[in-house]
């Protein structure tokens, strides 16, 4: 890791985490990289489903026919219209692309991450930068709850 990144990705780990470590407990600079600037065009739920045009919510900019309001069954409906189904790891596998979806104790969705094709998992924080990260354990915490529901896709 370079000083630039070192220096940005601890400005991100701080943006993250605020004034409490419990926020994002797991994040570090061992486990992930920024692999894109800020951006606040789109976030987690359009990187998921493969679009960087648009902030995909209910209020904004949301698929036909599932309905405008935040839960994770909705969430669950739009990854299945994508193509997605459920599936029970986050195992790496040939010609398969997988998601997880992230959400609360009381199963508000919170966050969308992809796996990339080295194994390694991809997110959008937001109006914030792109990042890597080793596993879906690494944005657990108070913020984005627990990654709960994987899916996958074949290509």
């Amino acid at each position: 890791m370079d000083i630039l990144q070192d220096k940005s990705l601890s400005c991100l780990i701080e943006k993250l985490n605020g004034n409490n470590k419990d926020n994002f407990p797991y994040i570090n600079h061992s486990n992930c990289r920024i692999t894109s600037p800020q951006d606040d065009k789109y976030n987690c739920i359009a990187w998921g489903g493969g679009d960087k045009n648009h902030w995909w919510c209910p209020k904004r900019y949301w698929l036909e026919n599932i309905p405008r309001v935040p839960s994770m069954s909705n969430l669950i409906k739009i990854f299945e219209k994508l193509g997605y189904k459920i599936c029970n790891n986050c195992h790496l596998e040939d010609g398969i692309t997988k998601i997880v979806l992230y959400c609360t104790e009381d199963n508000m969705p919170t966050h969308v991450a992809i796996q990339l094709k080295t194994g390694k998992w991809s997110s959008k924080l937001g109006a914030l930068e792109d990042i890597e990260h080793d596993t879906p354990k690494v944005l657990e915490g108070k913020t984005y709850g627990q990654a709960r529901i994987f899916m996958y896709k074949t290509f």
